[in-house]
């Protein structure tokens, strides 16, 4: 319940906006938001084990949607 919204610089391969909304927002925003702002390429972000994959999961599933 809810959803991801992810913009990407197809160019550099990094995130450059996000936003989140349902009942973990706050918590996935956090993690979009630190690899915004370290321009953390979408490979990196594909491969990463998430600790609360119930509350990130979704995160790689809006990241599968930006490919």
């Amino acid at each position: 319940r809810g959803l991801i919204k992810l913009v990407a610089d197809a160019e550099r391969r990094v995130l450059v906006g996000a936003t989140s909304a349902g009942p973990a927002g706050g918590e996935i925003l956090g993690a979009l938001t630190v690899a915004v702002q370290a321009q953390v390429p979408l490979t990196e972000l594909v491969r990463t084990i998430w600790a609360y994959p119930t509350f990130h999961r979704a995160i790689g599933t809006a990241l599968a949607d930006l490919s």
